[in-house]
């Protein structure tokens, strides 16, 4: 009976461990992270762009995260690197040492 024991305690050693599988990551879209391991980073990740969570193109004319805001109208394109957001505010927006009407984004 004892032999029975040992095959019995290895088998369901086994199926607890084989159960566990681990998920697949996701893409948190605002972190500047590659949680997927797929070699993109947030807003150049597929999974970002064809999710609604976060506005990835500023400059597309779409209110990308559904939340009534465009483009540069949306808080989360503030400070981007996308696009000069704001040409009179006096702010370097996307971060390429052109602020406002110096900024090729800016038509002034």
């Amino acid at each position: 009976m004892n032999k029975l024991y040992l095959p019995l305690l290895v088998l369901c050693l086994c199926i607890g461990s084989c159960d566990n599988k681990e998920e697949p990551k996701k893409e948190i879209c605002d972190n500047g992270i590659d949680d997927d391991n797929d070699g993109f980073i947030d807003c150049q990740d597929i999974d970002c762009l064809k999710s609604s969570v976060i506005e990835c193109d500023c400059a597309d004319g779409i209110d990308n995260d559904n939340n009534s805001f465009t483009d540069c109208a949306d808080s989360k394109c503030l400070n981007s690197t996308q696009k000069e957001c704001n040409c009179a505010d006096g702010i370097d927006n996307d971060n390429d040492a052109f602020v406002d009407c110096d900024d090729a984004d800016c038509d002034c």
